[in-house]
């Protein structure tokens, strides 16, 4: 009995030395969880583009649609990281131009306006921002850009992109005297593709104080010949003075394209010719606004 109690007591021993190994070796191995690094999100809002999607263009590759020529402001300061923060932006623009802020702005032209047939130029925008774990995220946005406006200068028997200038001649076109109608043609060297737009025409008239100007038709055409648009002015009698600023207004309801313009003059002259002016600060133009 006595050998007895000193063997149990050193298994008792032993059982609770083993255990505790057991215990330790359990907290040594056990798992600590760790912080899952979240890439953070990236976002973009932009203001200076056309609020939606314009019913001109369906394509599900654009994002937004801007004017050329407009500032657009392309903003990342919505984006945010999940368990950090932003550290870095990188914008990257389709002609290899990055800017480093959260904030940037930018200008857009489109092609030559004889290129232009109604789909939108599109350009790509890719945004790239940094977390403070060094982890990485990239967004593209894909603007579409479209004309503003067109405007054609009235020069001998063309239009013209460009305003002829104050030193050339500045009347070009005549009409015989004491004829009751004459007519002047201008023509575009390629016809333009026309979206829904309001336009106006200035026509600048120089006459002789004796001369009469019963009415002026402005009528516009397309590629084949039809008539798109006609515009007419009536005047009074014998009116004394000798310039006259002429416009012309309408709507383009339906898309179409534009090629040339017709002035037909209803009237006569005793002594001088009646002119049309062009260039300088008198240049006769037509203007098709797209913002409408």
């Amino acid at each position: 009995m006595k050998l007895f109690i000193p063997i149990l007591f050193v298994l008792l021993l032993a059982i609770s030395a083993f255990s505790g190994c057991i215990s330790e070796s359990n907290k040594s191995y056990s798992p600590v969880p760790s912080p899952e690094n979240l890439e953070p999100i990236t976002m973009i809002s932009t203001t200076g583009t056309i609020s939606s999607k314009i019913y001109l263009f369906n394509d599900e590759e654009i994002d937004g649609v801007a004017y050329e020529g407009d500032i657009i402001t392309f903003d990342a300061s919505e984006s945010y990281d999940p368990d950090g923060e932003i550290i870095s932006y990188e914008w990257i623009f389709y002609d290899n131009v990055n800017v480093d802020t959260a904030i940037v702005t930018h200008v857009f032209e489109t092609a030559d306006v004889f290129s232009f047939q109604g789909s939108a130029s599109k350009y790509s925008i890719i945004l790239e921002v940094e977390d403070n774990n060094h982890s990485y995220s990239s967004l593209e946005y894909i603007i579409g850009i479209i004309p503003k406006n067109y405007v054609f200068y009235f020069d001998s028997t063309t239009l013209r992109l460009d305003k002829p200038s104050a030193n050339e001649d500045m009347i070009k076109a005549t009409f015989g005297r004491l004829r009751p109608v004459e007519t002047l043609s201008y023509t575009l060297p390629g016809s333009v593709y026309l979206q829904k737009c309001r336009w106006n025409a200035t026509i600048f008239l120089e006459k002789p104080v004796l001369s009469f100007v019963n009415k002026i038709v402005l009528t516009l055409y397309n590629s084949t010949g039809g008539i798109i648009a006609e515009s007419n002015i009536s005047f009074k009698l014998f009116e004394i003075k000798k310039e006259k600023e002429i416009v012309f207004s309408g709507i383009m309801n339906e898309h179409t394209d534009f090629m040339s313009a017709k002035i037909s003059i209803t009237g006569f002259s005793f002594r001088d010719k009646i002119h049309i002016l062009f260039g300088g600060e008198k240049a006769s133009s037509v203007c098709f606004d797209f913002t409408v």
